[in-house]
Parts: C-alpha cells; structure tokens; sequence
C-alpha cells in the first residue's frame, strides 16, 4: 500500500464516487469499453475488469450489491464473488493490489477535493 493512500485512509478521508466515474476508470485502465465490460462474455479479458469494477463499487459507494449488479447485467451474488475473488487475487499478487490500489487513489482524487 503506497503512503499516499495509507495516510489518506488513515484521516478517513471520504470523496463522491459514482459507480459511473468508476466504470469509466476501470474501462479506461484496461482498454475494454462500458457496452463490453456490461455483456454476457465472461472471458478474462473483460470477467477480471468487471471483477475490479464491482468491488470498486462496493468499497467507495454506499450502493447495495443488488444495485451495483444491476449496473453491470448481474446478480447480487455475482457481485458478492467479485468481492470475495479480487481480495483473493490481490492477497496472491502483489502487483493485482498495487494496480487496485492506485486505481482507487485515482478514483478518490476529485477535482473539487475530499469530502470530509
């Protein structure tokens, strides 16, 4: 975890982030597009993307995972694997954690600044 973020969770420093804004940035970061990474496919290419999405999702906003699912044409209990999957990976991986760590530093860097 960079100090960045380790001090930024420290301070409980909170920001909007809309489950657009995080679409977006996922999709961006791994050259997939919105309509691909919300279709049926389930190839790793696009499954792993949406698995970050997801639990992106569920970490900076208070959406329920039945409302962060629907967003991506998926069930509530696909969401809750999503969750559980990229804490494995990202346990596994150091480099997966860091990737994850950054998009979300991204992702809470507004530009109208925290909300405290």
């Amino acid at each position: 975890m960079s100090e960045e973020f380790a001090t930024a969770v420290n301070v409980n420093i909170r920001v909007r982030v809309t489950l657009s804004a995080i679409k977006r940035a996922v999709c961006l970061r791994h050259g997939v597009a919105a309509r691909e990474i919300e279709s049926p496919e389930r190839t790793w290419r696009l499954a792993y993307p949406r698995m970050i999405a997801m639990t992106l999702s569920r970490e900076l906003t208070s959406n329920s995972l039945t409302a962060i699912g629907e967003r991506y044409h998926r069930d509530h209990t696909t969401v809750l694997h999503a969750i559980r999957r990229v804490a494995e990976l990202r346990a596994e991986q150091p480099e997966i954690d860091a990737r994850y760590d950054e998009l979300k530093m991204a992702l809470c860097v507004s530009q109208d600044g925290p909300v405290q």
